[in-house]
């Protein structure tokens, strides 16, 4: 059968010896490819794109079309479970083959988060190497316990829900999408830098701007690795001195945080002493400083953006259905009065309802875009009958995950009773990734979404604005549910006009 098609083609060229040698090659090896990838790869039984089958540029090009939710919701529906999205990449979008993946260190994160490494160092968003990871676990484990995060909680109070109560008294309108923004960049870079930025009392975006554009640089140069070298870093040298800017924020805050201590003053419980004591049992090894520069930054990035936008979509579901907002306002209004301050405590023990509807928002509208690539085994393993072999990269969907239709009823409904007394439906919540590599930040995080969300609830009463008419519980999507507001996925998913999407006025509750 690859006689009667290579054959044919063979004489095509021959025909045409006017065609240059470039562009015979090119012809070639575009065959090759085609025949390679219809006809001899290990893949070539998966459904999926036929461009994809052909190059991994293919994604990449989707990737920066901001449509990644979309993509990835149409390719569920079209191929299922499991589909090619790559010469060398499947899909996967059944909760049980993910647990297989990420619940164990045989399925090591792939080369593409190598772009997340800092000062050339792996960290523990990026680490690839499993003694790396391993090691990095067991310095830093003792830390993300309850014990220790108990300890951080009132500073995790004071950035977060204190700074939030002080910026809103009165009747006023605020834009709940900056407010969280600022609130969980302050929590999460005092709890890494050791240090207050003020930057949601001051109104001041100048570090979450610095860190976006830090970030921004780590990832333009991991897809084009020659920006980081002369003449073509002058494209990203803005980007480069927003980088620099920060990692000297995070060396001056090791090295201040070194000095105090060292002349007698007490360790805080944060993340940069946590950083800076961190020892391997059983190695002895600490973090270099450079080490803990690129651990206090990635800390920043992955708590502060994906909280704030987490916050953002739990506020924005809860106006569109006031009669679930109504629900969890009776039961943290029932349970604690006006001037207590709701702890993480209080919220695990007597706030199920409320807890509910921060993990549903977490599941249908996953703030993490991209997909969390693993590599196989030598040994291959079979996923819905299909082989894949060893060094084949299979990325975890979470848009599939989330809605898949074999676990979820009704998936593209707000619902958060799911979680109530649901053990199934919290074994396959995949907020935070899951197994050996589940988000070391989870706790922290889930502190920072409840304590926020709770105390809001009780000390406030929402409502829209009367010139808010584009969204509302009325105006219905495609699936007959509330329409949420537009937003655009790269990385995460952020909403496009947080100016005119994230209003609501907000009154202090009456005793």
């Amino acid at each position: 059968m690859l006689s009667s098609i290579i054959v044919p083609l063979i004489g095509v060229i021959v025909d045409v010896g006017w065609i240059t040698p470039f562009l015979s090659f090119l012809f070639l090896f575009i065959v090759y490819r085609v025949v390679y990838a219809l006809y001899i790869s290990p893949l070539r039984h998966l459904p999926g794109p036929f461009l994809a089958r052909l190059t991994g540029a293919y994604s990449i090009i989707l990737g920066l079309t901001g449509r990644l939710v979309e993509i990835a919701l149409s390719d569920y529906d079209k191929y299922g479970d499991i589909y090619v999205r790559g010469p060398n990449n499947v899909v996967i979008s059944n909760p049980s083959d993910a647990r297989r993946i990420l619940g164990t260190h045989s399925f090591p994160k792939s080369d593409h988060f190598k772009a997340m490494d800092v000062l050339n160092e792996q960290n523990s968003l990026s680490g690839r190497d499993i003694g790396f990871v391993k090691m990095r676990k067991r310095q830093t484990g003792q830390y993300f316990n309850s014990a220790y995060l108990a300890r951080m909680e009132e500073a995790i109070l004071t950035y977060g829900i204190r700074a939030i109560k002080e910026n809103g008294n009165g009747t006023v309108e605020i834009n709940y999408g900056n407010d969280f923004l600022l609130a969980t960049f302050d929590t999460i870079s005092g709890l890494a830098f050791g240090r207050k930025f003020n930057s949601l009392k001051n109104d001041d975006y100048s570090f979450c701007y610095q860190a976006r554009d830090a970030n921004l640089f780590l990832g333009i140069c991991g897809v084009l690795p020659l920006l980081k070298y002369y003449p073509f870093s002058f494209g990203v040298q803005r980007l480069r001195t927003q980088f620099g800017r920060v990692m000297e924020i995070a060396d001056g805050s090791i090295k201040h945080r070194r000095s105090s201590v060292a002349n007698g003053e007490a360790k805080p419980a944060d993340l940069l002493q946590a950083f800076i004591d961190a020892e391997d049992p059983k190695s002895k090894i600490r973090m270099s400083n450079v080490q803990i520069q690129g651990e206090s930054f990635m800390f920043t990035l992955a708590g502060a953006a994906p909280s704030a936008l987490t916050l953002t979509w739990i506020m924005q579901l809860l106006m569109l259905h006031p009669e679930i907002r109504a629900r969890a306002v009776d039961e943290v209004r029932t349970q604690f009065t006006g001037d207590h301050l709701v702890s993480f405590a209080d919220a695990r023990k007597s706030l199920p309802y409320i807890e509910a509807c921060v993990l549903e928002a977490q599941r249908l509208i996953p703030v993490v875009a991209t997909r969390n690539p693993r590599v196989t085994p030598p040994s291959g393993i079979t996923l819905q009958n299909h082989f894949i072999p060893g060094g084949t990269v299979i990325s975890v969907c979470p848009h599939g995950l989330s809605k898949n239709k074999g676990v979820w009823k009704d998936p593209f409904k707000f619902d958060p009773e799911r979680f109530l007394d649901n053990e199934d439906a919290r074994r396959n919540f995949f907020g935070f990734s899951y197994g050996v590599r589940t988000c070391t930040g989870k706790q922290l995080a889930m502190m920072e979404l409840l304590t926020i969300t709770s105390n809001i609830l009780k000390d406030y009463d929402l409502s829209l604005p009367s010139d808010y008419t584009h969204l509302g519980p009325d105006i219905k999507d495609k699936n007959g549910y509330p329409k949420v507001m537009d937003y655009i996925a790269y990385m995460v998913i952020s909403p496009t006009n947080v100016d005119r999407d994230c209003r609501i006025n907000v009154s202090k509750r009456s005793p």
